[in-house]
């Protein structure tokens, strides 16, 4: 456990090394935020079908915990085919594009 908590996190420059050193299938796009963990706030999908954990936040100045995102926001996204789970990819860099407009957006699933 001490090894554990002494252990730096990794970070999206550590998981985009690792994915580009095993060569697996890689996916870079734009798409729509499309549902975002309300408990804790550590994920989020885009387009049904790209997991995207929190830690792969690339933008340093946008603070997904000071401003969450929501329901409609668009990210721009790299992402590693998973040929397992329930998302066909997940993604290792992540950065916010555009905010959903006001009266369209919403936080998460109701």
């Amino acid at each position: 456990a001490a090894r554990r908590r002494a252990a730096a996190p990794r970070r999206w420059q550590d998981e985009e090394a690792d994915v580009l050193a095993s060569g697996c299938v890689t996916r870079s796009f734009e798409g729509a935020v499309t549902m975002v963990d309300t408990v804790h706030d550590a994920f989020c999908v885009v387009d049904g079908d790209c997991y995207v954990p929190a830690s792969a936040n690339a933008k340093d100045d946008d603070d997904w915990a000071a401003a969450p995102l929501r329901v409609g926001d668009v990210l721009s996204v790299r992402a590693a085919h998973r040929p397992q789970g329930r998302n066909k990819w997940t993604a290792y860099r992540a950065e916010r594009v555009s905010r959903a407009p006001p009266g369209k957006a919403r936080r998460g699933r109701k």
